[in-house]
This record gives structure tokens, sequence and C-alpha cells, in this order.
């Protein structure tokens, strides 16, 4: 950059004659470039400051909907939760209801099986009656 500001300098409008002008012409040009650079790299870090302000405020936006999000998804578990509670106390009501009703089954099921077992001991006295008339 230094070279270019000594070419700029130099070619620009310098007089051809007098060592002081030539000289105040190029401090001149010095800081102008100088003055050209602090405004490019002031305007350099203003918009990389606006892009990560704007990266912070996305993720400040992205933060709240994740939290809103959860907010929603931990009133939905405390539902859940309260109807399990609900549940679990309903069950613990008809508990003993259940357990009557699978020891009238099992009774139910028994003497089906002997009322089975009759009717063939009485099919088979039957068939001996019959049998023993017919002689």
């Amino acid at each position: 950059m230094a070279e270019r500001a000594a070419s700029q300098g130099s070619t620009s409008n310098m007089p051809a004659s007098g060592g002081e002008e030539s000289g105040s012409v190029r401090v001149e040009a010095i800081q102008d470039l100088y003055q050209e650079l602090l405004g490019k790299t002031s305007l350099y870090l203003k918009s990389e400051f606006e892009v990560t302000a704007e990266d912070y405020r996305l993720l400040q936006e992205m933060n709240k909907v994740t939290k809103d999000k959860y907010e929603g998804l931990m009133g939905t578990a405390k539902t859940v939760k309260d109807s399990l509670g609900t549940m679990n106390d309903r069950f613990t009501c008809i508990k003993p209801f259940l357990e009557r009703i699978d020891l009238i089954e099992t009774q139910v099921n028994s003497l089906e099986g002997t009322v089975f077992r009759l009717d063939t001991y009485a099919k088979q006295l039957e068939m001996r009656f019959k049998s023993l008339e017919k002689r």
C-alpha cells in the first residue's frame, strides 16, 4: 500500500520543481490513503459486527422458539402424567373386582370341564342302559 501511495504521490498533480512541494503532496496523498484505509476498515468492521449481531439475534430467536416448544412438551408431559395417575388410581379401585372375575372364570372353566365329563358319562350310561334294554 505504501508503494501505491508513493506511486500515486509521484504521478498525481505534482509540480515538476521543488522538493518541499513534492514532499507535502506525498504526505497529503499518504494521509488521504490512510483516511481511506481507516474508512474502509471501519466499514468492514462495522459490517462484521452487524453480521455477528444478526447471528446473535437469530440465536436468541431460535432459543425462544426452542424454549416455547419445550414448555409445550412439558405441559403435554404433565397432562400425560396426570392421566396416568388417574388411570392408576382407577385400576387400583377395580383391581379386587378384576381378581374376583378371574376367580369366577377359573371356577366356570372347572365347572365346564366337570359338566363335559358328566355329559360324557351320562352318554355312556345311556348307551349301557339301551344295550341292557335290548337284551
